[in-house]
């Protein structure tokens, strides 16, 4: 906690960060800081779409639930808050970007309304070999509300709990992986997974990080 208010000023190397210990653990910093330091404030660095992707990951094996209010991965990890597909989405890019010190228009909606909300209204496809990490899918689903989850990659999955996993083995030869709030725990699921049993109707990517964006 007493590293909260300089952020690790020190040896910044993977083996002494303390963020990266925290990382291999599922946790992440700043959400520690926010969680046990009075009036935190995180000192503003660049958001990428990477951040999206990698803060999104934070959640994995947290419990599936119909909550729809945001909610910070260290909050899911320990239970306090038990998210639906929608409000996951939303909650990893409100607090990536409140991690970095930033603010950044949220993805919106339900599941199948995610890539018309306007964040994300502006920059949609439909060729999965266009995907970067932090994209958005959205798909029709059995449930009315449809169904969406961010995108992570390409490589393998193993380690299966319900209908995902929760291991992703990054590889460039491996298959789209995507991680989405679904029964019983957040975890991850390939393309060819997720089209067993849903409809994936279109991806999209957030305005701020779309080379045409339209501010």
């Amino acid at each position: 906690i007493l590293l909260c208010g300089t952020l690790f000023k020190g040896d910044s190397s993977p083996k002494y960060n303390p963020r990266e210990i925290l990382r291999q653990y599922g946790f992440n910093l700043e959400d520690v800081c926010y969680n046990n330091v009075p009036d935190y404030k995180p000192k503003k660095r660049n958001l990428t779409a990477q951040d999206i992707a990698d803060y999104a990951q934070l959640y994995v094996g947290s419990p599936y639930g119909k909550q729809i209010k945001p909610c910070r991965a260290l909050d899911a990890k320990q239970e306090r808050c038990r998210m639906q597909c929608g409000a996951f989405v939303t909650s990893a890019y409100k607090f990536a970007a409140k991690n970095h010190g930033q603010k950044i228009e949220l993805p919106t909606g339900n599941g199948k309304d995610k890539c018309d909300s306007k964040a994300m209204q502006y920059c949609k496809f439909n060729d999965p070999e266009l995907l970067q990490p932090g994209d958005v899918f959205v798909a029709k689903s059995n449930s009315r509300y449809g169904h969406t989850g961010i995108y992570v990659g390409r490589g393998f999955v193993k380690d299966k709990v319900g209908e995902a996993y929760t291991k992703f083995i990054p590889n460039k030869k491996g298959e789209p992986v995507f991680v989405h709030a679904t029964s019983p725990v957040i975890g991850y699921n390939t393309l060819r997974q997720l089209k067993k049993t849903r409809k994936v109707i279109k991806y999209c990517r957030h305005k701020r990080f779309c080379k045409n964006e339209k501010k």
